[in-house]
């Protein structure tokens, strides 16, 4: 009677919805066996979620435990198939080593002649050459599967469907009519993707928007693909390379990428996995200047500016008033300054409470609560500007590959130029073609002055101002009037 420590190993465990019971029936194999031989099973050493070809025994939580610092409980090591051990020879000849030092048996419960596989490397090199031969035949499999998924990946790519693995973020995988699967917007996490765009084009930046995504606990992409397959989310905390990452990326726009990289079709167009992108090519550019906005140093305001940077201004000289503040007897207190007589260019030296300065404006915004909000909306044209953007960016594109595969690959690159010089008939068409461009309208929103002003914060509120060109004048004696210029069409001139 000898002991027996029972190893399970399982590559991909997709939790309690999972329906395989591999992990069962690799132990109820062994407990078997081990009963027929009259061995005693001391333990049981279970990695599941683990890959033989990628990790070897050694290198896993479990089994690396047990072969490194309990190698004295046990005299037999079984696996219910040898693909279960290892899948390739390097990893083999590491165990054979250690069993040959430790005097240990390997035993594979089924064997390739169905039967048990018992390699007692006490016995000298015939069991070596028996587990080696074994271990090539493991590897070749595992290098051909991985071959054959490879090329199947590859071939839904092209074709615009889904075989498994990442999804981009605001999609989910949908069975097709016909047979296979395609992506489809997620309900539950399209709007939130929509809300992501909205409130990067309204100015805030990746890191705020990581701040909102993980105050609302909504999981991350990886959690998500967890949850989709039955397991427990890792509970991941979203970043800024995170949203960074799928607000620049193409997939979004429903268009299929690998590696980062847009895959074309033959006609040299993006390959779209999806007839109902949640974000339009549009949406997409206006998010892409948005955020190159945001790299540049220009206008940046202190953390510790006021929201009236920038949007008040002295009524003498007509400089803009700028932040300043005073301690007195352990309290700060906050004013607003006129930059002229900073520079010496105004007589004006009264500084403005700024708590003040904005009771004050709110008391002007609630004052013409009669007057209707004006709202702007853009009145999309016929231009063709976003398919010549994307027929553009792909010549683009493949221009470059082209160049490179003319060193790696001449083959591609002829067929890479086929694919530009189409691109190029169709973008030639669609400069030819009439266009009418983009239109910005004003027009009521249903809403007061006084409600909408109300219900934004102090950041959007500036923001408001600045884009509608409104200004805050102050006079000497701290009364403020303002200049709504494209803010409400509809008050006098003369307030």
């Amino acid at each position: 009677m000898a002991r027996v420590l029972g190893v399970i190993r399982l590559s991909r465990y997709r939790g309690k919805a999972d329906p395989t019971t591999s992990p069962q029936r690799q132990e109820k194999t062994i407990r078997e066996w081990a009963d027929t031989e009259g061995h005693t099973i001391v333990g049981w050493a279970r990695d599941i979620d683990v890959s033989a070809y990628k990790v070897g025994p050694f290198a896993r939580k479990e089994l690396g435990d047990w072969l490194t610092y309990r190698e004295s409980d046990f005299d037999i090591v079984a696996w219910s198939r040898q693909d279960r051990a290892v899948r390739n020879m390097t990893d083999m000849s590491e165990l054979v080593r250690w069993a040959r030092t430790e005097r240990k048996t390997l035993v594979f419960v089924k064997g390739p002649g169905g039967g048990a596989m018992v390699l007692d490397m006490r016995t000298g090199s015939f069991a070596e050459f028996i587990a080696q031969v074994y271990a090539f035949a493991a590897q070749a499999e595992a290098q051909a599967d991985s071959e054959r998924v490879t090329e199947a990946h590859a071939y839904l790519r092209a074709a615009g469907q889904y075989g498994g693995g990442w999804v981009a973020f605001g999609y989910m995988p949908k069975a097709k009519d016909d047979k296979g699967f395609e992506l489809a917007p997620d309900p539950a996490y399209a709007p939130i993707l929509q809300r992501m765009l909205a409130d990067t084009i309204a100015g805030k930046g990746p890191t705020a928007i990581a701040d909102w995504l993980n105050a609302e606990g909504i999981p991350t992409s990886k959690d998500i693909l967890r949850i989709r397959t039955g397991r427990d989310p890792q509970g991941l905390r979203w970043r800024y390379p995170a949203v960074i990452g799928i607000l620049r990326s193409r997939a979004i726009c429903g268009i299929t990428e690998f590696d980062g990289e847009i895959v074309y079709a033959d006609d040299g167009s993006p390959v779209r996995f999806t007839d109902s992108p949640i974000v339009t090519e549009r949406d997409w550019r206006n998010v892409q200047q948005a955020l190159d906005g945001m790299t540049r140093p220009v206008q940046v305001q202190r953390k510790d500016s006021p929201w009236l940077t920038g949007v008040t201004f002295c009524e003498a000289c007509e400089s803009p008033l700028y932040s300043k503040r005073q301690r007195n007897r352990g309290k700060t207190y906050s004013y607003m300054v006129c930059y002229g007589v900073r520079q010496g260019e105004c007589q004006s030296s009264k500084q403005f409470r700024r708590e003040q300065l904005e009771a004050k404006i709110d008391a002007w915004f609630a004052d013409h609560g009669d007057y209707p909000f004006m709202g702007q909306r853009t009145i999309h044209g016929s231009d063709h500007a976003d398919e010549i953007a994307t027929v553009t960016e792909s010549i683009r594109d493949l221009a470059g590959k082209a160049e490179l595969a003319d060193v790696l690959n001449p083959k591609e690159a002829e067929d890479i130029r086929a694919k530009v010089a189409i691109l190029k008939t169709r973008l030639g068409n669609l400069v030819r073609m009439p266009s009418e461009p983009d239109r910005i309208v004003t027009m009521q929103t249903g809403e007061s002055v006084a409600r909408h002003w109300a219900r934004l914060s102090r950041g959007e509120q500036r923001a408001l101002l600045v884009s509608r060109g409104a200004k805050v004048i102050v006079s000497t004696d701290g009364s403020v009037e303002i200049e709504p210029g494209s803010l409400v069409l509809s008050i006098p001139t003369t307030l």
